[in-house]
């Protein structure tokens, strides 16, 4: 009796640890796989918005419209560019940064509104753009601001005319709906920090959740 009390605790001992173990590595291929998925969204991202961006700049009579400051002119131009796709908001900036023209979606709504007027020309990113920076990749650069709805994650490079910069097109995305997008294509909850761990958007449904673990 004692033998087989010995065997059965000895094998139920085994069994545990190799289902544990089994267990344990489906869980870290799971969180692989979700790593790579969520990795390849954001780039995926990167890629919409610099097509969003190369066909607003490179669209005839948005370069001459901007260095008119013609505000009506865009409006006629733009949204009918950007309405269909995954865009949140566009804008062209004079060679000063001043907002000649915006087009903006809210977070959690499908309508939009109109702007103008913004200055941008705080932002270390614009005026280096408009400088015609060139960091050895390009000139077209990628930042994380803050607008009234929370965090964005925007896209921008020069307009040129004649070979002049004459301003600047800002392309972006609410980084709530990235990382709600990002969960759905992953199967997994989705949190983006900034580089000092602050937590710009999750998609954890709970927002008072802890996820600085």
């Amino acid at each position: 009796l004692l033998l087989t009390l010995i065997v059965a605790g000895a094998g139920a001992f085994i069994v545990t640890q190799l289902v544990t173990g089994s267990l344990e590595e489906r869980f870290n291929n799971q969180l692989l796989d979700a790593g790579r998925l969520v990795a390849e969204g954001m780039v995926n991202g990167e890629k919409e918005r610099l097509t969003i961006l190369r066909l607003i700049s490179n669209t005839e009579g948005v370069a001459t419209a901007i260095a008119n400051e013609d505000g009506d002119a865009l409006q006629e131009l733009i949204p009918q560019l950007i309405t269909t796709s995954d865009t949140d908001f566009a804008t062209l900036l004079n060679q000063k940064g001043i907002e000649v023209f915006g087009w903006y979606r809210g977070p959690t709504q499908e309508e939009h509104s109109l702007r103008a007027g913004a200055n941008f020309s705080s932002i270390p990113d614009v005026n280096m753009v408009l400088s015609g920076f060139d960091d050895g990749y390009g000139t077209k650069r990628s930042f994380v601001a803050f607008a009234e709805d929370g965090a964005m994650l925007f896209t921008i490079g020069p307009v040129i005319d004649q070979g002049n910069i004459v301003g600047v097109a800002m392309v972006g995305n609410h980084l709530s709906r990235i990382a709600s997008r990002l969960a759905q294509s992953a199967f997994a909850k989705v949190t983006l920090y900034a580089r000092d761990g602050e937590v710009l958007a999750t998609s954890f449904v709970d927002p008072e959740q802890d996820v600085s673990g």
